[in-house]
């Protein structure tokens, strides 16, 4: 019996241990497949993340290029809103992610179009009678250097003009200075001490002016070219200097040479351009004939390219009409600013009133020559 009850204890024992070992084998396993499973759902996670981040900047690439060039793009993106994090405990969540931006606004700027630079104005333009108000001070030094050296007092008040428009104390970025712009290099030439000094300057300038105008056997564009470029640039290419500033400079000394030589016919044709636009603008007769001062036919000359591109042209045997076609609940005056004649001629032409046209209204509102 006991030998019996010792041999079931034992199998027992060995039944147990054997339970036992099988509970602890299959609880190893389960928490092995549970790492291997979270293992596996972070790579997944962290793949996905990695696709998502490759797309994106395939999808940006592909933007850029499908854009023509010197067009600037700007791209508003807004992040979807966040979820309310959960908790997991079967994965690992990384501390930094990339969210996929959605486009929302999409703002496309042209390139930058480069316009035409209006023209500055310069001292050439002035009056003569301006011109001679701002040489007066300086009228008695030009007037001595001009006797010296047998040069036109008009051409020194010319070259200043351009040079400087009268500044005693100017100085150019290259070095030169006084009214004449000397340069030291000009100025120890010709016996120059102090360029600041208006008779010096003057009479400094004057005196390589004379010795330019000999080289070129009097003529005056050559002399004024050399005189802003040097005299070995005319040498080589003419009065035609290819510098954009000599060729400036040049025009400007001349203009006022012209201005101050002979300021009779400057007025004269100043005036002329005024009678012939108040001829233009103003009718005078009933049948709306426009006559400048000499009792004749204005002409077709001095039709703007406003008149032309706003009416249509009816040409007879000597004389071109202008017609205009009226829009809905335009007057007068409207017509008259769009084609820049003036409503008083407007209305002798067609012997209208104030009230508005009526829409589709043909009506003629100026006439020439040719």
């Amino acid at each position: 019996m006991r030998q019996m009850s010792a041999r079931w204890a034992k199998v027992v024992l060995a039944v147990g241990g054997l339970i036992t070992t099988t509970a602890t084998l299959a609880e190893t396993t389960t928490q092995a497949s549970q790492k291997a499973a979270s293992a596996d759902t972070v790579r997944f996670f962290m793949n996905n993340q990695v696709t998502k981040k490759y797309e994106a900047k395939q999808s940006d690439r592909a933007l850029a290029e499908s854009m023509p060039l010197g067009t600037f793009i700007i791209n508003a993106y807004y992040p979807p809103r966040a979820a309310k994090a959960e908790k997991r405990s079967n994965y690992i969540t990384p501390q930094t992610t990339y969210v996929t931006p959605t486009p929302r606004a999409r703002v496309v700027f042209p390139a930058p179009v480069t316009t035409a630079v209006r023209r500055r104005h310069t001292c050439d333009q002035y009056s003569p009678s301006i011109l001679q108000e701002k040489a007066s001070i300086y009228d008695p030094i030009i007037q001595s250097a001009s006797r010296t050296y047998g040069v036109n007092p008009n051409l020194v008040k010319a070259v200043i003009t351009a040079e400087t428009c009268f500044r005693p104390r100017a100085v150019s970025p290259k070095g030169a200075k006084g009214l004449m712009q000397l340069m030291p290099a000009t100025a120890r030439r010709f016996g120059v001490t102090q360029r600041g000094d208006a008779w010096q300057n003057v009479h400094g300038g004057t005196l390589y002016l004379r010795w330019l105008l000999n080289r070129y056997r009097g003529s005056v564009p050559h002399a004024v070219a050399a005189y802003n470029s040097g005299e070995g640039t005319v040498d080589r290419y003419g009065v035609h200097v290819p510098y954009r500033e000599t060729q400036n400079y040049t025009r400007q000394v001349l203009n006022a040479y012209k201005k101050l030589a002979n300021p009779q016919a400057y007025y004269a044709k100043q005036q002329q351009a005024v009678n012939q636009q108040r001829a233009w603008r103003t009718p005078q007769s009933a049948q709306g004939q426009v006559y400048n001062g000499a009792n004749q036919t204005l002409s077709c000359r001095m039709a703007s390219r406003r008149l032309y591109q706003t009416t249509d042209v009816v040409n007879s045997q000597h004389l071109r009409a202008f017609y205009y076609t009226a829009a809905q609940g335009e007057t007068i005056y409207n017509v008259a600013w769009q084609t820049g004649t003036d409503a008083a001629q407007i209305r002798a032409f067609n012997r209208l009133g104030n009230a508005p046209l009526r829409e589709g209204m043909r009506i003629k509102v100026a006439q020439c020559q040719f």
